[in-house]
């Protein structure tokens, strides 16, 4: 596993509402019984594995402190193809708790 990194669709965060899909295609010979995705959005996002929306965030946290979500897929996932698509929404402007950077780590 790579180590996680902040990702966007452009390195200076420009723009206003502006929305973006990170995806990720992989197989499985068989279907874990536990799989933790670690999901930083310091933005709205929707995660949506195979097709079914499997949460939302972020929680709320402390900027100065901020915390990942931890997801169980295990149940999105099946034996062979699997997709991972994560939605975000970037404001284009400072709120509570809202910046510019997605990091994900699976």
């Amino acid at each position: 596993m790579r180590p996680a990194t902040f990702i966007w669709v452009d390195a200076a965060g420009t723009g206003r509402n502006v929305f973006a899909q990170f995806r990720r295609t992989m197989r499985l010979a068989n279907v874990p019984r536990r799989a933790e995705m670690k999901l930083f959005v310091d933005t709205r996002y929707r995660l949506v594995i195979n097709g079914q929306v499997a949460g939302y965030g972020p929680a709320r946290f402390v900027p100065r402190a901020p915390e990942y979500d931890a997801v169980d897929i295990a149940p999105y996932l099946k034996t062979g193809g699997n997709e991972i698509v994560v939605e975000v929404n970037h404001f284009g402007t400072a709120s509570f708790g809202m910046g510019w950077r997605a990091r994900l780590s699976v």
